[in-house]
């Protein structure tokens, strides 16, 4: 699956592509670690939708610090917890199934990986060793579904509802060979292609 998005984010910024759209309509994404922003790629193909979303870990937490309090560690492990859920991150509709999963999350211990609820997944822990480090942490997540339409879903964003920090995603896609690049935000949160 990352060798697909990886070929999206390629595909996307060479302007080598299907695409019936001209490239200057697509925007490119963050590249820079920027509170508030995320990058999402999303793929739909042969009924497949594939979801990476890179994002600064203080959207989730409010911070990127080694959790300090009891409060903190209890946030951290709930909103891991609330990772293995897409469905309560993404709304599908139609729904698919979901078939995969994969997080990398910072400040989870050894052994708190979680399988998610339907078993077709495992967290990817970021094991980091430095004990307080306040550089730059990210959290990235990859889902997958299979879908019943070759025509895609409606795809609702929840990250803005459920974390705070979220200000902008900067989104690029591809749907069926065609390419393109929505910006979402708390009152355009929806795809529908």
């Amino acid at each position: 699956m990352k060798h697909l998005l990886v070929l999206l984010l390629l595909t996307v910024k060479s302007g080598i592509c299907f695409s019936q759209q001209p490239l200057h309509h697509v925007v490119h994404s963050h590249t820079v670690h920027s509170h508030g922003s995320a990058d999402l790629a999303l793929v739909y193909d042969s009924n497949r939708l594939y979801f990476e979303l890179e994002s600064p870990l203080a959207n989730f937490l409010g911070f990127e610090h080694e959790p300090l309090t009891d409060q903190q560690r209890a946030e951290v492990q709930r909103i891991s917890r609330l990772l293995q859920q897409p469905e309560e991150l993404i709304e599908l509709s139609p729904s698919c199934e979901l078939v995969s999963i994969a997080i990398d999350f910072p400040f989870l211990e050894p052994g708190d990986d979680q399988t998610s609820e339907n078993g077709f997944g495992k967290a990817n822990v970021d094991h980091q060793e430095e004990a307080r480090d306040d550089s730059h942490k990210d959290v990235k997540l990859s889902y997958q579904w299979l879908c019943a339409s070759r025509i895609p879903p409606k795809i609702q964003i929840k990250l803005f509802e459920q974390f705070s920090g979220f200000e902008d995603i900067s989104t690029q896609w591809i749907i069926n060979g065609m390419q393109g690049s929505t910006p979402l935000n708390k009152n355009a949160n929806s795809l529908k292609f």
